[in-house]
Protein backbone atom coordinates (compact mmCIF):
# COMPACT_ATOMS: atom_id res chain seq x y z
CA UNK A 1 0.00 0.00 0.00
CA UNK A 2 2.76 2.77 1.21
CA UNK A 3 4.75 2.04 -2.16
CA UNK A 4 1.31 2.41 -4.02
CA UNK A 5 0.29 5.74 -2.26
CA UNK A 6 4.26 7.19 -3.02
CA UNK A 7 3.91 6.46 -6.68
CA UNK A 8 0.05 8.20 -6.87
CA UNK A 9 1.58 10.98 -5.13
CA UNK A 10 4.89 10.95 -7.78
CA UNK A 11 2.67 10.74 -10.67
CA UNK A 12 0.23 13.71 -9.16
CA UNK A 13 3.21 15.53 -8.70
CA UNK A 14 4.22 15.18 -12.71
CA UNK A 15 0.77 16.15 -13.64
CA UNK A 16 -0.28 12.29 -14.39
CA UNK A 17 -3.39 12.44 -13.14
CA UNK A 18 -5.31 9.70 -14.80
CA UNK A 19 -2.41 7.39 -13.97
CA UNK A 20 -2.90 8.30 -10.19
CA UNK A 21 -6.85 7.67 -10.20
CA UNK A 22 -6.48 4.53 -11.32
CA UNK A 23 -3.65 3.82 -8.61
CA UNK A 24 -6.03 5.23 -5.96
CA UNK A 25 -9.24 3.21 -7.03
CA UNK A 26 -6.86 0.20 -6.75
CA UNK A 27 -6.25 1.18 -3.42
CA UNK A 28 -9.72 1.68 -2.51
CA UNK A 29 -11.26 -1.36 -3.66
CA UNK A 30 -8.40 -3.34 -1.53
CA UNK A 31 -9.07 -0.75 1.74
CA UNK A 32 -12.11 0.45 1.32
CA UNK A 33 -13.63 4.35 2.36
CA UNK A 34 -10.60 6.12 3.48
CA UNK A 35 -10.54 9.89 4.08
CA UNK A 36 -6.45 10.13 2.73
CA UNK A 37 -7.53 8.38 -0.56
CA UNK A 38 -10.93 9.66 -1.00
CA UNK A 39 -9.42 13.03 -0.81
CA UNK A 40 -6.65 12.68 -2.91
CA UNK A 41 -9.53 11.18 -5.22
CA UNK A 42 -11.29 14.79 -5.16
CA UNK A 43 -7.85 16.87 -5.71
CA UNK A 44 -7.29 14.69 -8.71
CA UNK A 45 -10.55 15.64 -10.21
CA UNK A 46 -10.70 19.27 -9.49
CA UNK A 47 -7.48 19.33 -11.08
CA UNK A 48 -8.81 17.81 -13.98
CA UNK A 49 -11.56 20.27 -14.08
CA UNK A 50 -14.18 17.70 -12.61
CA UNK A 51 -15.70 19.23 -10.17
CA UNK A 52 -18.98 16.86 -10.25
CA UNK A 53 -16.54 13.91 -9.36
CA UNK A 54 -14.42 16.13 -6.91
CA UNK A 55 -17.54 17.02 -4.91
CA UNK A 56 -18.56 13.41 -5.18
CA UNK A 57 -15.17 12.25 -3.35
CA UNK A 58 -14.80 14.69 -1.65
CA UNK A 59 -18.20 14.63 -0.11
CA UNK A 60 -17.38 11.28 1.44
CA UNK A 61 -14.16 11.85 2.72
CA UNK A 62 -16.23 14.45 4.56
CA UNK A 63 -18.88 11.97 6.05
CA UNK A 64 -15.73 10.18 7.29
CA UNK A 65 -14.16 13.46 8.73
CA UNK A 66 -16.22 16.15 8.64
CA UNK A 67 -13.20 18.31 9.75
CA UNK A 68 -10.66 17.30 7.44
CA UNK A 69 -8.67 20.38 6.02
CA UNK A 70 -7.54 19.19 2.50
CA UNK A 71 -11.08 17.42 1.91
CA UNK A 72 -12.53 20.81 3.04
CA UNK A 73 -9.78 22.80 0.68
CA UNK A 74 -10.74 20.93 -1.91
CA UNK A 75 -14.16 21.67 -1.47
CA UNK A 76 -13.77 25.19 -1.08
CA UNK A 77 -11.41 25.53 -4.59
CA UNK A 78 -14.62 23.74 -6.17
CA UNK A 79 -16.84 26.56 -5.11
CA UNK A 80 -14.55 29.52 -5.72
CA UNK A 81 -13.80 28.46 -9.56
CA UNK A 82 -17.84 27.83 -9.58
CA UNK A 83 -18.25 31.21 -8.10
CA UNK A 84 -20.18 30.22 -5.58
CA UNK A 85 -18.12 32.51 -3.05
CA UNK A 86 -20.73 32.33 0.04
CA UNK A 87 -20.16 29.10 0.52
CA UNK A 88 -16.54 29.16 -0.53
CA UNK A 89 -16.51 31.76 2.33
CA UNK A 90 -18.50 29.61 4.76
CA UNK A 91 -15.65 26.75 4.36
CA UNK A 92 -13.01 29.02 4.48
CA UNK A 93 -13.95 30.20 7.64
CA UNK A 94 -13.84 27.04 8.82
CA UNK A 95 -10.58 26.25 7.65
CA UNK A 96 -8.99 28.81 9.15
CA UNK A 97 -10.43 27.80 12.38
CA UNK A 98 -9.60 24.56 12.52
CA UNK A 99 -6.04 25.55 11.17
CA UNK A 100 -5.29 29.34 11.96
CA UNK A 101 -2.21 29.43 9.07
CA UNK A 102 -1.54 32.59 7.64
CA UNK A 103 -2.26 30.22 4.30
CA UNK A 104 -5.73 30.24 5.38
CA UNK A 105 -5.95 33.63 6.55
CA UNK A 106 -4.98 34.85 2.92
CA UNK A 107 -7.53 32.35 0.95
CA UNK A 108 -10.44 33.41 3.07
CA UNK A 109 -9.28 37.49 2.52
CA UNK A 110 -8.90 36.70 -1.19
CA UNK A 111 -12.63 35.11 -0.91
CA UNK A 112 -13.90 38.10 1.16
CA UNK A 113 -12.24 40.48 -1.21
CA UNK A 114 -13.92 38.76 -4.41
CA UNK A 115 -17.22 39.45 -2.17
CA UNK A 116 -15.69 43.19 -1.45
CA UNK A 117 -16.57 42.63 2.15
CA UNK A 118 -14.27 44.69 3.07
CA UNK A 119 -15.20 45.28 6.85
CA UNK A 120 -14.55 41.74 7.54
CA UNK A 121 -11.19 41.82 5.51
CA UNK A 122 -10.05 44.67 7.92
CA UNK A 123 -11.08 42.92 11.01
CA UNK A 124 -9.68 39.44 10.09
CA UNK A 125 -6.25 41.97 10.13
CA UNK A 126 -5.93 41.63 13.68
CA UNK A 127 -4.82 38.18 12.99
CA UNK A 128 -1.87 39.35 10.12
CA UNK A 129 0.95 38.84 10.76
CA UNK A 130 2.02 37.74 7.11
CA UNK A 131 2.52 40.64 4.30
CA UNK A 132 0.91 39.66 1.67
CA UNK A 133 -2.24 39.62 4.32
CA UNK A 134 -1.18 43.22 5.37
CA UNK A 135 -1.36 44.26 2.18
CA UNK A 136 -4.78 42.73 1.09
CA UNK A 137 -6.01 44.37 4.81
CA UNK A 138 -4.90 47.64 3.28
CA UNK A 139 -6.88 47.54 0.04
CA UNK A 140 -9.84 47.01 2.08
CA UNK A 141 -9.05 50.29 4.18
CA UNK A 142 -8.22 52.25 1.11
CA UNK A 143 -11.71 50.92 -0.68
CA UNK A 144 -13.30 52.03 2.98
CA UNK A 145 -12.27 55.29 2.62
CA UNK A 146 -9.62 54.53 6.12
CA UNK A 147 -6.83 56.01 3.91
CA UNK A 148 -4.63 56.80 6.93
CA UNK A 149 -5.17 53.07 8.50
CA UNK A 150 -4.72 51.81 4.88
CA UNK A 151 -1.09 54.38 4.96
CA UNK A 152 -0.33 52.89 8.05
CA UNK A 153 -0.56 49.20 7.13
CA UNK A 154 1.47 49.84 4.19
CA UNK A 155 3.96 51.05 5.71
CA UNK A 156 4.30 48.58 8.44
CA UNK A 157 4.90 46.00 6.20
CA UNK A 158 8.02 47.86 4.87
CA UNK A 159 9.03 50.70 6.79
CA UNK A 160 11.27 51.75 3.97
CA UNK A 161 8.48 52.82 2.05
CA UNK A 162 7.78 56.47 2.00
CA UNK A 163 4.19 57.87 1.76
CA UNK A 164 4.53 58.26 -1.20
CA UNK A 165 5.14 54.75 -2.56
CA UNK A 166 2.75 53.68 -0.80
CA UNK A 167 0.41 55.53 -2.03
CA UNK A 168 1.23 54.22 -5.60
CA UNK A 169 0.67 51.05 -3.99
CA UNK A 170 -3.04 51.54 -3.37
CA UNK A 171 -4.09 53.22 -6.72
Amino acid sequence: MKTSMIDAFELKRNGHYKQAIEIYYKLLSTLGDNVEILSELADLYYLLNNDERAIHYVTKALEINSEHVSSLCVMRNVYSRKKDYTEAEKIAKQVYDLTKSEKELLELINILEKQNKNEEIVSYAKNIIDGECMYESSRALYRLNRYNEALSTLNSINSENDIGESEKVLN
